[in-house]
């Protein structure tokens, strides 16, 4: 199975919807080489961070708690982040990455 399969298909990968809003910093057509977010609703919200060095902010965050993690897409490993809850704005800041290289940090909200 392929590194970003196996993450991708523990969801409905299919109902994906890209959401660049729910994330700082995230891409733009003039710096492409910023974080993509998107949105699997009832599911998970998904950021990849391309060389990722910097911590990603989410926001616009549903409420309820999220099972979350950092995913190395080069060999599946996970780093657990534990349960995590958006304030009551909706925003919720990633830790640091443990590590420079891309990470997908993922928030699972089926606990």
């Amino acid at each position: 199975m392929g590194l970003g399969k196996s993450l991708l298909s523990r969801y409905a990968w299919w109902k994906l919807q890209a959401r660049p809003e729910l994330i700082e910093p995230h891409w733009s057509a003039q710096d492409y080489w910023r974080s993509y977010a998107a949105h699997i609703p009832g599911e998970a919200f998904l950021a990849y961070a391309p060389t990722a060095w910097k911590a990603l902010t989410f926001s616009g965050l549903e409420r309820g708690r999220y099972r979350a993690f950092f995913f190395n897409p080069s060999d599946r490993s996970e780093v657990p982040l534990g349960r995590v809850e958006a304030d009551s704005s909706g925003t919720w800041k990633a830790p640091e990455f443990p590590i420079i290289r891309d990470w997908v940090v993922v928030l699972d909200q089926r606990g």
